[in-house]
């Protein structure tokens, strides 16, 4: 049995701060969209349903889909995501 002064490999002594592993804010999503995400989340666990919610959502889709639609045309990268998949050329 170890006596209580012996040196203990498993952790240290005293307690300290690790930047490298510190946990880091994620500011690159806007607090709104992380707090609808959240209460999306909330209704599917909770299997609640918010038409409100949903109309909003739906619209805010619809006018980003349209704006990558307008920007970028028709994105028809299925077959080859697939095919890349499958190791197909």
């Amino acid at each position: 049995m170890r006596s209580s002064s012996a040196a203990c490999i498993d952790a240290l002594q005293t307690p300290c701060e690790n930047a490298l592993m510190k946990t880091m804010e994620n500011t690159n999503i806007p607090a709104d969209a992380l707090a609808d995400l959240e209460y999306a989340l909330h209704l599917q666990l909770t299997g609640q349903r918010d038409p409100t919610f949903e109309k909003r959502i739906g619209e805010q889709t619809e006018k980003i889909r349209q704006e990558v639609l307008a920007r970028h045309g028709v994105l028809n990268v299925a077959v080859d995501l697939i095919r890349e998949g499958r190791d197909e050329e």
